[in-house]
């Protein structure tokens, strides 16, 4: 079933003349990078943290309004580890005045915990005291961030629901969404 509705998706990209293709999650990023080549895909799929990452250095998004709080950056398992998409997303937190990126080098980049959503995990009913989310709450808890940022939605679903569970006072946003506050225009001069 996979096979037959990856040719069909490629056909229609095809047809339509799509040469690039944004993506917000970084499982459908893995899927159309890495399984679509083997049924003829031409087109390259671009995650937004890479995109947001290259307007920001071609002063295409300048990040102007300060966010002034410490923000821990957590790596998505599927960008991170199975794509090497590291350095993006932080490039674009650190374009953003007054912003504070912390990090645990323990458990960050290639050493970063998953959020639990994988694997069909977002679906799974977990006791909140074994939640795998709740482990990366503990540790942005203990670096004293006021927000928990992340590319990727189901990471963003996973530790809200944690968060409001276990009853912590921290903000989970998308890397887009702090950009976007700080850029006050979303693109300029595009």
């Amino acid at each position: 079933v996979f096979q037959e509705l990856a040719q069909k998706n490629i056909a229609a990209l095809k047809t339509a003349g799509i040469n690039k293709l944004l993506v917000t999650s970084p499982h459908c990023y893995t899927t159309f990078k890495n399984e679509y080549p083997e049924w003829g895909a031409e087109f390259k799929p671009i995650h937004t943290v890479q995109l947001f990452a290259q307007l920001v250095a071609e002063k295409k998004i300048i990040p102007k309004k300060p966010i002034g709080k410490k923000v821990f950056y957590h790596d998505p398992c599927t960008l991170g580890r199975q794509n090497g998409i590291y350095d993006e997303p932080r490039a674009v937190l650190q374009s953003i005045p007054g912003l504070e990126l912390v990090d645990n080098p323990l458990f960050s980049r290639e050493y970063s915990v998953c959020c639990g959503g994988g694997a069909g995990g977002l679906w799974q009913d977990w006791p909140k005291d074994q939640r795998i989310a709740t482990v990366r709450i503990k540790q942005v808890k203990d670096s004293k961030a006021e927000i928990l940022a992340t590319a990727c939605p189901y990471c963003v679903i996973m530790f809200e629901d944690s968060i409001k569970t276990i009853n912590l006072d921290i903000a989970v946003k998308d890397v887009s969404e702090l950009l976007a506050e700080s850029a006050d225009l979303f693109i300029a001069n595009s």
